[in-house]
């Protein structure tokens, strides 16, 4: 029995894990998919087909933005949903339903990139095997905030860059970092 993931667009049918390359198209009128919370047939299909083919000079932005505005794809708010709209175009490409303008520039991770500063502090290189009874008291102190904190926070971000399994370039959201020392 097939899944409704697995049917495609023009009477193609895959596997979920793979991913074909551009599809002829045959003119089979399929069942409608759901991609990016949105059920697309081939009527919405053809309105993006019908976008790219009569804006080759448009850049994907563009195309998404008119594309939610051509849809009123808004959010709560009544703002468009253009990164939404962005990454259907993108998986709608991914799947071989459609063709991209290639991108103009590469996108920007200001994070990916990010290099920091010897500490210049001094931290443990050997791991500590100490019964956590002889090691008490330990002073447990949040390193977020202040110029009191800094040097501590300066630490905690080296230490954390270098010894966490996925590194660290920056935390997001709500965290209070916190620093555990020797007494």
């Amino acid at each position: 029995m097939r899944q409704k993931a697995d049917i495609l667009f023009d009477g193609y049918v895959r596997s979920s894990g793979l991913r074909p390359g551009p599809l002829p198209h045959s003119g089979f009128v399929t069942p409608v998919s759901l991609v990016q919370g949105r059920q697309i047939g081939t009527t919405e299909l053809a309105q993006v087909r019908h976008l790219l083919a009569n804006h080759p000079d448009w850049s994907r932005r563009r195309l998404s933005q008119e594309l939610a505005t051509l849809w009123n794809w808004r959010n709560g708010a009544g703002q468009l949903k253009d990164m939404a709209a962005r990454s259907l175009l993108l998986k709608l490409e991914q799947r071989g339903w459609i063709g991209l303008p290639p991108r103009r520039t590469a996108p920007v991770n200001r994070m990916r990139h990010k290099r920091l500063p010897p500490s210049g502090l001094a931290a443990p290189q050997a791991p500590v095997n100490e019964p956590l009874k002889r090691l008490l008291p330990l002073v447990i102190s949040e390193c977020s905030r202040g110029e009191r904190v800094a040097g501590q926070r300066a630490l905690f971000d080296a230490l954390l860059h270098q010894h966490h399994y996925l590194s660290h370039r920056s935390s997001v959201g709500d965290y209070a970092p916190m620093g555990i020392m020797l007494s």
